[in-house]
């Protein structure tokens, strides 16, 4: 851990430092092209240039606002979330909401996944009470469309305590 902090830029594949190639969306660092090719089924899952690449795919395949391009939006959302890329995760989630609800209506499970996105985003941006709203329809929509016992309700149910524990709030 004490290398992490003294040299950041260690290979994701093998774990040698002070690398100086690095993916073009600038989250990966590694030794050689070979160590970035055997760790590529890995580093595409969170790589914001891999995922653009999807969702441009999915536009020109299938059309801007079929499903497809909001499942490549949903995970472009979940990745800039989680590399603290706020505002670009925001767009995503946003834009999966609307293409779900254009497809399928307002109460369909795809659109509790975009809420559910949307809802960390805004609490990890400090927008607590907005996120924890967006969390609370998510799991309102996981609970009619699956049921009680669903992993995804429980995920939410999770997440509002993490923002509610984020606020101080620990009695609710």
């Amino acid at each position: 851990m004490s290398d992490v902090l003294h040299n950041p830029k260690i290979c994701q594949n093998c774990g040698a430092t002070g690398c100086e190639f690095k993916c073009e969306c600038k989250q990966g660092y590694y030794c050689s092209e070979e160590c970035q090719m055997k760790d590529w089924q890995n580093h595409k899952q969170q790589c914001a240039i891999h995922l653009a690449r999807q969702v441009k795919d999915a536009k020109r395949q299938h059309g801007k606002d079929d499903v497809q391009v909001a499942q490549a939006r949903l995970d472009a959302g979940y990745a800039h979330s989680n590399q603290g890329r706020l505002k670009e995760a925001e767009r995503c989630f946003v834009e999966a909401r609307r293409i779900y609800t254009d497809a399928h209506g307002a109460d369909h499970h795809d659109i509790g996944r975009a809420c559910r996105g949307l809802g960390i985003t805004h609490f990890k941006s400090g927008r607590y009470e907005e996120g924890i709203g967006l969390l609370k329809k998510a799991l309102r929509i996981f609970r009619r469309t699956q049921g009680e016992r669903i992993l995804e309700a429980g995920d939410c149910l999770s997440d509002i305590g993490q923002a509610l524990m984020d606020q101080g709030k620990l009695d609710e």
